[in-house]
């Protein structure tokens, strides 16, 4: 907890956390700084069902999953061409089975939202390499981002609205400070120097996935961040709307979408139910 001396640089994380103000969280702990408390996840349910929601499906709620990378039954969707060589690009094992793994569960998960066969989906890149689907038959726009750190991926789906999503593990020995000069702004480096040393790994990674999924919404990607940061801040759009997550204490994470602030609803896949039909 920050002490009474800390209040002021508490409140103006949480100010630049929270972008235009936090969005409602479902089943989610608030009560906390910088997103301590871990995200409440609910378990077992299953994408076809879940995503039949009338919150959803009215465009009030949108969908976080997470899964543990090869904690679930083979998921044996097919994967496009582009896919299959963008995994064989990969010269660790891990990394390709990794690419695999979460892709192949990014087909089931849009599969099950759009009511469609996995192999049948085809995607469309802008030109900073963000992902939509491309002529699909449906009456709305499913728009969805995909996010993994070293043995967990998330995925965050909405209808009608831009969404961004990233997720990072709190490594204690990252070295932080060089990166957080070349990307963010000044008042994010002074935000930083000004925690308590303690505090600062995590504010750190809570404004690192702030700003990815804040690009991420935007379509702009990471490429964005390749500009200097004061320029890459004037891509904020006003009513963009963030909030953090924790999953386990030891992964962050931050949502980005666009207006309206609608619920976030943070589900987990369990076991081999989740894949049936």
């Amino acid at each position: 907890m920050i002490s009474g001396r800390d209040r002021t640089s508490e409140n103006e994380c949480n100010k630049l956390l929270s972008g235009t103000g936090f969005m409602t969280i479902a089943n989610a702990d608030q009560s906390t700084p910088f997103g301590q408390a871990d995200t409440h996840w609910e378990k077992g349910g299953r994408p076809i069902d879940i995503a039949k929601s009338q919150a959803f499906i009215a465009g009030n709620e949108v969908h976080v999953w997470l899964a543990q990378i090869g904690s679930l039954p083979a998921c044996q969707e097919v994967l496009s061409q582009e896919e299959v060589r963008q995994a064989a690009s990969f010269r660790s094992p891990h990394d390709q089975f990794r690419y695999q793994f979460s892709h192949r569960l990014l087909r089931f998960l849009l599969a099950a939202y759009i009511e469609i066969q996995p192999s049948a989906i085809h995607f469309q890149k802008n030109r900073f390499g963000k992902p939509s689907l491309l002529h699909h038959d449906i009456p709305f726009a499913l728009e969805f981002n995909m996010s993994h750190s070293r043995d967990h991926v998330c995925y965050v789906l909405a209808r009608n609205r831009a969404v961004g999503i990233d997720l990072e593990f709190l490594d204690p020995d990252f070295e932080w400070d060089g990166i957080g000069q070349a990307v963010f702004s000044r008042e994010e480096q002074d935000l930083l120097k000004s925690m308590p040393e303690a505090e600062q790994n995590r504010v750190f990674f809570q404004l690192w996935t702030r700003k990815e999924a804040q690009l991420k919404a935007l379509g702009l990607g990471l490429a964005a961040l390749d500009l200097e940061a004061d320029r890459a801040e004037r891509f904020a759009i006003e009513n963009l709307q963030l909030v953090p997550f924790c999953y386990q204490n030891h992964y962050v994470g931050t949502v980005a979408t666009d207006s309206d602030t609608p619920v976030v609803r943070f589900c987990s896949f369990k076991g081999q139910d989740a894949f049936r039909t």
